[in-house]
């Protein structure tokens, strides 16, 4: 998808959510993917050999190359271009995971203070990624650090993801566009999840830790670009790190 590269970060954005959507409608039961990298998608599919894991690999190219995709102002024809790797047993498969890490910045722990976590997910700059954040902590209180570069993207799905959540649920907005994102949440939980509207990620992180009750986990995901306020996702998560770190030592 190297056609994202030509077109800028925020029409890219929009390529990459879309995409992610159409191949997640492939999907059999079975399947799952994941984002791999920026313009890289992972998919694991159980029971499948890899002469039919090509055939699948072509469904899915077809999925994204037969329909252009809307981005506002224009439609694009894009592709995708798959690999396949097949492996027959468990140990091969654990083998592989053993070596795999996680790329920075996407669900990744910096580790506690207390018995409060604290988790840069600042790849996420749209809202499957940050619904995917939530999805993993399901089962834990959560305080949810949210906003950045305001795109025009529509929050409704974000806001029915976390008003959906039955583990305790903090929503802490940032700006330029936490307020917009904020105000889905309220509207969609009438009112039950507490949503409160900082003015920067320092406060924010400041507020979202007042908050965390034992076992909870303060997870930076914004589901919105960073540029505007920071240079890159980069020095959002430095400054979440730093912001982390004034909370106590982590550990």
């Amino acid at each position: 998808m190297g056609r994202t590269r030509q077109v800028g970060h925020l029409v890219g954005d929009i390529v990459l959510v879309e995409a992610a959507r159409r191949l997640r409608a492939s999907l059999r039961v079975s399947d799952s993917i994941g984002r791999y990298a920026g313009e890289e998608f992972a998919i694991v599919a159980p029971g499948c050999a890899a002469n039919a894991g090509a055939l699948l690999a072509e469904r899915f190219r077809l999925e994204i190359a037969s329909t252009p995709i809307s981005t506002g102002n224009a439609s694009l024809y894009v592709t995708m271009s798959f690999g396949v790797a097949a492996a027959s047993d468990d140990r091969t498969l654990a083998a592989a995971a053993e070596g795999f890490a996680g790329l920075p910045s996407r669900c990744q722990s910096l580790g506690r203070v207390g018995s409060v976590e604290f988790v840069d997910d600042g790849l996420s700059t749209n809202v499957l990624p940050a619904q995917a954040a939530l999805g993993a902590y399901a089962e834990r209180p959560v305080a949810l650090l949210v906003g950045g570069h305001d795109r025009g993207v529509d929050y409704a799905p974000l806001g029915r993801t976390i008003a959906a959540r039955q583990s305790p649920t903090l929503v802490v907005t940032m700006p330029d566009n936490g307020e917009r994102i904020g105000a889905e949440v309220r509207a969609l939980s009438d009112g039950r999840i507490e949503v409160i509207d900082a003015p920067n990620l320092d406060a924010a992180v400041d507020a979202a830790f007042a908050w965390a009750p034992e076992g909870s986990v303060v997870l930076l995901s914004p589901a919105a670009p960073s540029f505007g306020r920071f240079a890159d996702y980069r020095e959002r998560s430095a400054a979440f790190a730093a912001a982390a770190a004034r909370c106590g030592v982590l550990s």
